[in-house]
Parts: structure tokens; C-alpha cells; sequence
């Protein structure tokens, strides 16, 4: 293969869109060429450069042209490899096999294997998250599995190669989704009672642990309890009494927690790393007897000021900005959100491993403590085949929902941005890709410019899904 350029990241997608014009131009069947590159991980902390290398194939088909590419890391004998390679698409696809390379078709939806991000309550399941502690990969396999075992490339990889190409340049604020699966212990699996000043998000509820729930309505922690509020004359009153509540406990807090701290030390575990829940509790059940007692009424206290909501698999829950909430043990979610880390921790019954202390009184300045409706679903379509809802509308995202009868199918256009495609019941068939239950993929806004993408429900049952895009207009 003797088209192998050394490139400057920054030009790489530059390069790769004047040699696919020449493509479309010429009258060659195929095309093979590959970049190599120094590629700064910006995600993590002083933002080490790694040398990369990225192969691509063009293939004109009747009135296409497939795209392919994959990206590895490069070793020292890896350019005198390609140069060796015979100039046809076979000898590429021998080569990416060869060396266990996922070979990506770009302009269909690109499959996504999530990272696990350990909690104290549980784990985050991170689809499109690109961070320190983690990142998702794309996959090439024609079923999006979140147990694929095939290789993959990190997310940054690929968007950062061909940022405009693949998401208009929002390569770096693409949408955050992820499942919240909190463990289905009491107090040990419910989440930080927090709130966002920016960061927006929105939960679809999938699955309720019957273990914790046992008639499967679970709960959300969700701004604070109205009818106390009624006992107050003002609001500044309530949050004042709530304060107060929240300093007793946080008091006794540390003192248990530092108490268990020694005990990770002796087990030789760190401080802040998250424990599993049996020895926890057999650490806690040594803990005194009066102490535990303590805490324990304390928190009974300042729960007692916080509202909750019943929830029930199917159910959405919007989260405005300046709404404390956390989502209680065993309730499982999809949720969207705004890449930003920003939040405040007002309440947590257990230690909080990320950060030192509560931002309770700063978030109290700020807060609302009155209810907030939560906006009506938007239906978009309902016919017999198919049932479109915009679950969420975002200044940045929105979220549709859709329900496709089994065995129907139906033409969709993404109007020129990306998309993110994951699986709530039934399978969808998108192009070659099949989504299942909790599996995603990534739609690039290659295609979507020049065409529609065709989906059809597969199996016995309605294929349900959920789709987050950048502000678009749909076509369907």
C-alpha cells in the first residue's frame, strides 16, 4: 500500500476529504491509504501524545461509496508493513484481521462497547463517555452488544480523526449516555442527593429490583417534601431547619466513616475506594451500637425533608436544573445528559469517594425548594406501525422515543448531525446493525446528509428505542 502519509492530527481530516473527492472523481473502483500521527489524549491528565495509525478504504458502490477505517496504535514496524502490503481493499481487510483490528464501516451506524465506572452505590455504564477515568469504544460488529468481545477503538480515537465528518465538530461535547445501575441494597445502592447549575439530564426507567421493590415501584429522590414545606412561613426558614439537619448528620458521618476508613487500611484497600456491600455491613455491625442508632435517626431527619416520586419501568424523568434528586436503590435508568462535570452534593449516606465534604450551603443559595412539574411528553407520530415521542428538549439535545410494531419499518433522516441509538425492548434492525435491549450505536452524519437510514423491527414484539441527537429536525 504505498498511499501512507505523515500527518499533523489537526490536518488528518483535511487530507482524508480531498482524497475522497478525488475519489468520487476518478474512475478507480478503490481506494487504500493510512495516516500516521502523533494523537494528544486531551482526556487525560497532562495530555500524553501516543503515535497512531489510521487505515482507510474507499469502495464505490451503485451509488455510494463505503467507507472503512480502523485506528491502532502504531509499533515500530507497522509502516513497513503497510508499504509491503499489496494496493487492493482484500489485502487491507487480511491485514486489520490479521492483527485483531476492528474495521469500521463509517457511513453505517458503528456499534458501541460501554465502559463500567465503579460507584459506592453501584456502577455507571458509560456509551459515549470520554473522560480520565474512562471512555467507550466503537465496535465493527453487525450486532451493537454491550458484552461484544470484539476489539474496539476508543471513542477519542475515531471523532477526534474526523471531528466535522462525524459529528459537525462536536467531537468534544457529544452527548453523555449511560445506564444507572445502583446496587438493590437500601441506603448502600441509592445515589448522591445532588443538583446541576448547567448540566441537564433525563432518566428513562428499565428495570425495578423486585428484591428491593417488591411490587416493582421504585422511588426517586426528587426536590423536597412539600407538605413539610406547608409547616413553614418561608422558604429561607425550611432550608434553614434543613441545614441544620444536614450538619447533625454530616457530623456523625465523618465519624463513622473515618471509623471505616481504618478499616480499609487494614484490609488493604484505599480510602476512597468503593467496598463491597457485605463487608461494609460486617464492618458496620462493629461499629457501636449508639453511634449507628444516631445515625440512623439523623438521617431518618433530614430525609424527612426530601420529596420523592414513585417509579415504574417505562417511566421518564426529566431533571431541571437547581432540583436536588438522587435515584434510590435497584431502580435501573438510561439517562442522557449534558458532558459537564458539575454538581453539588447536598445529602449522601455513605462517604462521597470524589470529593472532600458537602456543598450544602452554597447549593441552599440557589436551590429551588417549591415543585416543578415535569414538562409533558411531545407526541410527534402515532400510527398503527409506528409511535414517535420527544421525551426531553434540551437547548443542546433532544431525546425521541420510538415504538415500532413488530415487523414494520420505517426511513429515518438525521438532517446532517450524529445520532445515539440504544435499546429498551425488542430489536431494531438499523441498516446491518441490530440494537437490542441496553445495546447502542452511533449514527455519524456521514450518510444522514445524502440519505435516509432504514429501520425495521425484528422478532415477535415491538422494537422500542430511544435516539439523542444535537438539535435536529426529523424526516420521517
Amino acid at each position: 500500500m504505498q498511499n501512507i502519509f505523515n500527518t499533523d492530527h489537526q490536518q488528518n481530516e483535511k487530507q482524508f476529504l480531498q482524497l475522497l473527492a478525488n475519489f468520487k472523481q476518478s474512475e478507480l473502483i478503490n481506494l487504500q491509504f493510512s495516516f500516521s500521527y502523533q494523537y494528544p489524549q486531551y482526556y487525560l491528565a497532562e495530555n500524553p501524545s501516543i503515535a497512531l495509525c489510521a487505515i482507510f478504504c474507499f469502495s464505490k458502490q451503485l451509488k455510494t461509496i463505503d467507507m472503512h477505517c480502523t485506528v491502532f496504535i502504531e509499533a515500530a514496524d507497522t509502516k513497513a508493513l503497510l508499504l509491503a502490503l499489496p494496493d487492493s481493499p482484500l489485502a487491507v481487510q487480511e491485514f486489520v484481521e490479521r492483527h485483531s483490528l476492528p474495521f469500521i464501516k463509517l457511513n453505517d451506524p458503528i456499534g458501541l462497547t460501554p465502559c463500567h465506572i465503579e460507584k459506592p452505590w453501584g456502577k455507571e455504564i458509560w456509551f459515549s463517555g470520554i473522560e480520565q477515568r474512562g471512555h467507550a469504544f466503537f465496535t465493527a460488529t453487525q450486532l451493537c452488544s454491550s458484552k461484544s468481545d470484539q476489539p474496539g477503538i476508543p471513542l477519542p480515537w475515531l471523532l477526534d480523526l474526523l471531528p466535522d465528518s462525524l459529528t459537525s465538530n462536536l467531537n468534544k461535547a457529544l452527548v453523555l449516555l449511560k445506564i444507572l445501575a445502583p446496587l438493590p441494597d437500601k441506603v448502600f445502592g441509592d445515589l448522591y442527593f445532588e443538583m446541576h447549575q448547567v448540566k441537564q439530564e433525563v432518566y428513562v426507567v428499565t428495570h425495578i429490583d423486585k428484591s428491593a421493590w417488591p411490587d416493582e415501584v421504585g422511588q426517586i429522590r426528587y426536590g423536597f417534601n412539600q407538605v413539610k414545606l406547608q409547616h413553614y412561613a418561608t422558604d429561607a426558614e425550611f432550608k434553614q431547619d434543613f441545614s441544620s439537619a444536614v450538619k447533625r448528620y454530616y457530623t456523625v458521618r465523618q465519624q463513622i466513616d473515618q471509623l471505616l476508613d481504618q478499616q480499609k487500611l487494614l484490609a488493604n484497600y484505599a480510602v476512597n475506594q468503593a467496598i463491597p456491600v457485605p463487608l461494609m455491613q460486617a464492618w458496620l455491625a462493629d461499629l457501636p451500637a449508639a453511634l449507628i442508632n444516631k445515625e440512623r435517626s439523623l438521617r431518618t431527619d433530614v430525609e424527612s425533608f426530601i420529596g420523592t416520586k414513585s417509579l415504574r419501568v417505562g417511566d421518564i424523568v426529566v431533571i431541571p436544573c437547581l432540583v436536588p434528586h438522587s435515584l434510590m436503590h435497584g431502580v435501573r435508568t438510561i439517562e442522557f445528559q449534558t458532558p459537564v462535570y458539575e454538581r453539588s452534593i447536598l445529602y449522601f449516606a455513605q462517604k462521597v469517594l470524589t470529593q472532600s465534604g458537602w456543598d450544602t450551603e452554597a447549593a441552599l443559595q440557589k436551590i429551588e425548594v417549591n415543585s416543578i412539574p415535569q414538562p409533558k411528553v411531545h407526541n410527534i407520530s402515532n400510527s398503527s406501525d409506528l409511535k414517535i415521542d420527544r421525551i426531553v428538549n434540551y437547548p443542546q439535545f433532544e431525546v425521541f422515543r420510538y415504538e415500532l410494531s413488530a415487523q414494520s419499518e420505517f426511513e429515518l433522516a438525521l438532517a446532517g448531525k450524529y445520532g445515539l441509538i440504544i435499546g429498551i425492548s425488542g430489536v431494531v434492525q438499523i441498516e446491518q446493525s441490530s440494537i437490542g435491549c441496553e445495546q447502542a450505536c452511533f449514527i455519524s452524519c456521514f450518510k444522514s446528509i445524502e440519505q435516509t437510514h432504514h429501520f425495521k423491527s425484528r422478532g415477535d414484539i415491538a422494537a422500542v428505542f430511544l435516539l439523542a441527537a444535537p438539535k435536529i429536525s426529523l424526516d420521517v
